[in-house]
């Protein structure tokens, strides 16, 4: 390893040694240190821009210039990917799934990050939507409408109390929707809250429910099938299931 030693310069009392031709300048050893440790890591990322990386998202190779780092972690991938993936989240208002598409990694992006790939008015929204996200967490008991995260939108809903030991029943106010604040399945009263397995067979259900295609009814009838035994004929009209 180089070793590198600073040390102050003191006009009063010269070093006999000291080649008259430097210029003693280091009179903060400590910022010295710092000021060329800064310089390193910017070279270092000047070099790196020059360079051609690989994208693990288009598995394309473009230079350094046109990738973006993550912010929260060490990865970066192009611009034009991390760009796609931005806008489509921000538009869906899915922002929690903002994370690095690394699967070991998963680390959040950074705002200064989104703020290289979104243009001013996404940008904007995405900032919106983190802010009353934070807002909401603050707020106790607050939970998120289930069926409005299953079309992309993050809805918070204020449960109402508990009522003689009963679970707090939540509405949400952009689809109306009725469910338990603690299980988030369709509200049962007095009945004991559903496991998750039971929750992804009612959400099925409504998927089968709001399905157009007859390739993607005929699938998601056998996955809702799998809890509920339901008699559905292709090219029938379905009946209406309100479930979590």
């Amino acid at each position: 390893p180089l070793a590198l030693l600073l040390r102050a310069h003191d006009p009063d009392h010269p070093d006999p040694g000291m080649d008259p031709r430097a210029r003693p300048e280091c009179e903060n050893c400590m910022q010295t240190l710092l000021d060329l440790l800064l310089y390193d890591k910017c070279r270092g990322l000047d070099i790196w821009k020059q360079q051609q990386h690989l994208c693990n998202i288009c598995f394309s190779e473009y230079p350094g210039s046109q990738f973006v780092h993550l912010g929260e972690c060490s990865h970066a991938f192009c611009k034009t990917c991390v760009s796609a993936m931005a806008e489509i989240h921000v538009t869906e208002g899915s922002i929690s799934e903002l994370l690095c598409p690394e699967p070991s990694c998963r680390a959040d992006i950074s705002a200064s990050a989104l703020g290289q790939v979104l243009e001013e008015e996404q940008y904007e929204r995405w900032h919106a939507l983190k802010l009353q996200r934070v807002l909401m967490s603050e707020l106790k008991g607050v939970v998120f409408c289930p069926r409005c995260e299953e079309t992309g939108r993050e809805t918070p809903v204020l449960p109402d109390e508990e009522d003689d030991g009963n679970p707090p029943v939540a509405r949400c106010g952009r689809c109306e929707y009725a469910f338990c604040a603690k299980c988030l399945g369709l509200y049962h009263g007095c009945d004991p809250c559903l496991h998750p397995e039971e929750r992804a067979q009612q959400a099925a259900m409504r998927r089968l429910e709001n399905s157009h295609g007859a390739a993607e009814r005929r699938k998601l009838k056998r996955e809702a099938e799998r809890g509920y035994l339901i008699g559905v004929n292709d090219g029938d009209d379905l009946p209406s299931i309100d479930a979590a």
